[in-house]
């Protein structure tokens, strides 16, 4: 077969303007629903040993109280100490992940479709990046490494009484945090993409609801939550190349300004 680098190149231009293009809001969501069952699937056979999961939770232990970190049996203390805020915390832990990213993607896709592709890639890329932390470093969290912090949902007693989640679940998916991830990312795009005040709030706030809910309910180390933020930033930047590569580079949106304009473009075929 003849060589022909002008065919690849081709090949690869297509192929990344297919991964920034927005498309259909059923296409859309079927991908992402896709996406996120095999991550889920992924997740469950990525699991490692439990003795080297626990391990890797003391190492992390370890390595917070050196740098003076160590406060997730505090912060799980006070929050049980404040009527609701447990209750909160873990209403918010099971529904919040999913239900407020799914929101804020679905907003930025009807009102601001230059965003969209951007966040869901990112988002996309974190999902990929957490999975592999997940199976390269299988970590323990906090309420089964047997460091005095508590299993406030009651996880350990759920995940035993189904087989389909015994399958499925991975309790040693802590280190990054990917509810973290996410929770970065849809701030930081609601943050970017409004000016309406008590949103701009909201946006501000929601990262750091969600890094006091995940250490509170006992799910995640700090350090966990510092993974997710570096993963998150580099979901975002890896995101933005792949925009600036396949389109145009001046209607990739500009991250530095705030994009006050409410206009809606025909949704891609």
């Amino acid at each position: 077969m003849t060589y022909r680098p002008g065919r690849r190149r081709t090949a690869s231009a297509g192929t990344l303007r297919a991964v920034a293009d927005r498309r259909s809001l059923a296409a859309e969501t079927a991908i992402l629903v896709g996406l996120y069952l095999v991550y889920d699937a992924g997740r469950g056979l990525a699991r490692g040993g439990g003795r080297q999961a626990v391990a890797h939770a003391l190492s992390v232990t370890r390595a917070e109280k050196h740098l003076g970190l160590f406060m997730e049996p505090h912060i799980q203390h006070a929050a049980r100490s404040v009527p609701g805020l447990d209750d909160l915390f873990g209403f918010g832990y099971d529904t919040f992940h999913l239900g407020v990213t799914a929101a804020i993607l679905l907003w930025l896709y009807m009102r601001r479709p230059l965003y969209y592709p951007i966040v869901r890639n990112a988002v996309v890329a974190a999902t990929g990046l957490a999975l592999a932390g997940f199976a390269l470093y299988p970590t323990a969290p906090p309420r089964i490494a047997g460091i005095g912090v508590a299993d406030t949902l009651g996880l350990a007693h759920q995940t035993s009484e189904s087989g389909l989640l015994r399958i499925l679940y991975n309790p040693y998916a802590a280190m990054p945090s990917l509810h973290i991830a996410f929770a970065v990312l849809v701030g930081w795009s609601l943050l970017r993409t409004t000016s309406h005040p008590a949103l701009r709030v909201l946006a501000a706030v929601y990262p750091i609801f969600v890094t006091l809910e995940v250490i509170a309910t006992g799910n995640h180390f700090v350090l966990d939550t510092v993974a997710g933020l570096v993963v998150a930033a580099v979901a975002a930047w890896s995101a933005r190349r792949i925009a600036m590569t396949a389109i145009p580079a001046q209607t990739v949106p500009n991250w530095a300004e705030i994009d006050r304009s409410e206009h809606r473009e025909p949704m891609a075929a």
